[in-house]
């Protein structure tokens, strides 16, 4: 992800995907996100896409990202829009057990298109619910396997999504839903 980080914002698979997740999520949460209280982690935040249209809604969102290039993507983006870095910064992190926030907790942690890159999503889903207030919520918005095309992306549709990332891919296809309704159980999401 580092090495595409700068063309991410022109793929328009990347670009529909991240739309398409965003308004699920303001549509989801409707007149609970509060731009006067609402406080975001955007986990995988790659170059920022989902943070962008989350941003009139909410009062703060830290990005988190384990790609270098994309956190400065990021926050290249913020600086040339004037956002305050209180409102809006990205950080290179890879979240491991325990506090890495400083005892920050949000009222919202969003996953988008990441969790089929994660290889332990089981402790991902427990480590990002670490970072939830009591009444906080965690969204993971991913590819829904589909029996139908046998695990597989439509690649004649989506070739240069596959080329650039296909590397990167742990769980092709994605997840059925039973699985991550499992997990989010078995994490006590």
């Amino acid at each position: 992800f580092d090495t595409n980080a700068s063309d991410y914002d022109k793929i328009p698979f990347c670009l529909t995907v991240a739309k398409n997740c965003s308004k699920a999520i303001i549509d989801e949460l409707g007149n609970e996100l509060n731009p006067e209280k609402t406080e975001v982690i955007d986990f995988a935040c790659g170059t920022g896409l989902i943070s962008q249209e989350l941003r009139s809604y909410v009062k703060s969102i830290v990005g988190i990202d384990m790609a270098q290039g994309m956190v400065d993507e990021y926050n290249k983006k913020v600086l040339q829009q004037g956002i305050d870095e209180n409102e809006m910064k990205a950080i290179c992190l890879e979240l491991k057990e325990g506090d890495q926030l400083n005892g920050r907790k949000f009222d919202l942690v969003v996953c988008a298109s990441a969790y089929h890159h994660i290889d332990d999503v089981t402790a991902i889903s427990r480590i990002l619910a670490s970072y939830l207030k009591p009444s906080g919520k965690l969204i993971v918005l991913d590819l829904i396997k589909d029996p139908a095309t046998k695990d597989k992306l439509h690649e004649e549709d989506h070739e240069d999504v596959i080329n650039k990332f296909a590397g990167t891919v742990v769980h092709r296809g994605g997840f059925y839903p039973e699985e991550i309704e499992k997990i989010f159980l078995d994490t006590g999401v």
